[in-house]
């Protein structure tokens, strides 16, 4: 899923997001769209990292890779349910040999629910 010495996640054959990576790097990249690098940025669709679908998202801050989120795309999770996607969530970590939480050379992850806005991710904070 993650290489957890350098932080490098790949998301398909074309993109590997990583701490170093930039929003140049991102502008050569078949899944830029004119984004203006200081929203977040989704991509349109799923993509299989490991075993499962995600839905991947990411921001830059001063034009280098700040954050990446991932919620598992591979089921349908009514909004009252969204707790349980939070609880898979924790298991693909456990499954990776990742502590939820745990702080790394390169930043740290975090399997993380959000009661306000009812929605659970899998989020990838790059620095310390």
């Amino acid at each position: 899923m993650i290489n957890l010495k350098t932080g490098e996640i790949r998301v398909n054959r074309e993109l590997t997001l990583s701490p170093w990576f930039t929003f140049e790097d991102f502008k050569n990249t078949s899944f830029f769209d004119n984004h203006d690098g200081i929203k977040s940025i989704q991509l349109k669709e799923k993509q299989t990292i490991g075993n499962n679908s995600y839905f991947v998202s990411f921001f830059f801050r001063n034009s280098k890779l700040y954050a990446i989120t991932l919620m598992l795309a591979d089921m349908s999770i009514s909004e009252k349910d969204e707790e349980h996607r939070k609880n898979l969530h924790d298991e693909v970590l456990r499954l990776n040999g990742i502590e939820n939480g745990k702080a790394y050379s390169w930043g740290k992850i975090v399997s993380e629910y959000d009661k306000r806005s009812n929605s659970s991710e899998i989020l990838i904070v790059y620095g310390n």
